[in-house]
């Protein structure tokens, strides 16, 4: 064992005349007694005495084994291979060279996780490849090495850095969809794989046929905070918006950009659903005399898709019709609506009010607006409309009603004058109906 004390070693023969003893090792003399002291390594091997006189000489060889713990003598990359970087998917090949008696088993682990990636006995030197070199591959690898007198193995490490695209981190978990209300905050936490660390470039899209826009830290109430893991090769950028307005909401892009390429993440930032803004800036054209047509701006739709439905009446707000085969589509926000509506009286002030409907109810309010009909070329004795022939009907009625009254309290001597109490009109609308159609449509 190596820093044991040698006992002198004396070499002796039968000689006639006497000898003369000669320790020879390495083309080095020694004298005889041997005498070594203590056990090293650099002592170990084989020493031969010579015994001669002038009749001849002998020679006998003595071997000295120390056994001692292993020390690592060199540890790096292989011929080609001096530095650290790899890109992904290449091979990057480590050699780790030991001093010991007995050999040694050397081992290789990747030292994150302590995995074990290869173990050689008996040996004093092991190369370590490794092949198809992934992002998270990067990190130590560590050689290991132990032989039957040590008591504890001896390591040293070496690093190895595979340089990788950014890409999506699937070991995290993000929410890509996200609602919130206006005036609330929106936060986004973009997390790559990459190595390099990368820069990152943020952008907004109200809608897909709008403009791009690119988000400046500081600017319009966003903040961008980013920070790179160099242990997990995480790359976190975090976009922060504070009081969100409805123009707000969209889609926000962050890309990811290194030397190896670059990756784009996105985030859907919408409403918590509310019943949708009125419509605004109607306007309403009669070109005919049983048609006009209505055009208005469509407001925000609260988060859900939006429809518009369109009611008609002779009087503002009084005796409205919800038409329920008139469900036109929203065009988006801002965007100018259209609807044709046909069928109606000649020659009459028509009004409208248009509501916009979605899956959260109706709009608060509505927009209103009318228009008069051209007057008919020729005037029929008999409308051919369904609503003059109601009309018509209902005329007569009234008339043969109001008739057979007044013949009927004659006749009975019970006519007032004066001193009978007038009956207070009693006035009669159809808003309560209209309400009625209105929540129906809704429902349907």
């Amino acid at each position: 064992m190596e820093n044991q004390t040698i006992s002198d070693v004396t070499c002796s023969s039968d000689c006639r005349p006497l000898c003369t003893y000669t320790w020879s090792k390495d083309s080095t003399d020694y004298p005889n007694p041997l005498s070594l002291s203590v056990a090293m390594r650099n002592n170990a091997g084989q020493y031969t005495c010579t015994a001669s006189n002038t009749v001849s000489q002998e020679t006998k060889d003595w071997n000295l084994v120390v056994r001692f713990p292993p020390q690592i003598l060199s540890l790096g990359y292989t011929v080609g291979g001096t530095g650290a970087d790899v890109t992904e998917n290449g091979s990057k090949s480590l050699i780790c060279s030991v001093e010991s008696f007995p050999p040694s088993t050397i081992q290789w682990l990747y030292k994150a996780n302590g995995t074990v990636l290869l173990t050689s006995p008996d040996v004093l030197e092991s190369t370590y490849t490794l092949t198809n070199a992934g992002c998270l591959d990067t990190g130590l690898y560590t050689c290991s090495v132990r032989n039957s007198v040590s008591t504890t193995a001896v390591t040293r490490d070496i690093p190895i850095n595979v340089l990788c695209e950014p890409r999506l981190d699937s070991r995290v978990l993000t929410d890509y969809e996200i609602k919130l209300s206006t005036s609330e905050t929106l936060t986004m936490r973009a997390v790559f794989l990459s190595n390099p660390e990368p820069t990152y470039t943020w952008s907004f899209q109200g809608s897909p046929d709008t403009s791009v826009t690119t988000l400046v830290n500081g600017q319009d109430n966003f903040a961008i905070n980013n920070r790179f893991i160099t242990t997990n090769l995480s790359a976190v950028s975090v976009g922060t918006r504070t009081d969100i307005r409805e123009s707000w909401f969209g889609v926000y892009n962050v890309t990811a950009t290194n030397s190896q390429g670059s990756h784009t993440l996105s985030f859907t930032a919408s409403a918590k659903g509310k019943p949708p803004d009125p419509p605004y800036g109607g306007k309403a054209v009669c070109p005919h005399d049983d048609t006009a047509i209505l055009m208005w701006m469509s407001g925000y739709n609260g988060g859900s898709t939006q429809t518009f439905t369109v009611g008609v009446g002779t009087d503002t707000r009084i005796d409205v019709t919800i038409n329920r085969i008139i469900v036109i589509p929203d065009p988006g926000l801002g965007k100018i609506v259209t609807a044709t509506v046909s069928g109606l009286k000649a020659d009459t002030k028509t009004f409208f009010t248009i509501y916009a409907v979605n899956d959260f109810g109706i709009s608060s309010g509505f927009q209103e607006i009318n228009c008069t009909t051209k007057a008919s070329i020729k005037e029929d004795t008999y409308s051919s409309t369904p609503l003059a022939v109601s009309l018509s009907f209902n005329g007569v009625f009234i008339l043969l009603l109001i008739a057979a009254i007044v013949i009927y309290i004659c006749r009975n001597r019970q006519c007032c004058h004066r001193s009978c109490p007038l009956l207070k009109p009693k006035v009669i609308t159809k808003w309560t109906t209209f309400r009625k159609e209105l929540h129906l449509h809704n429902k349907e």
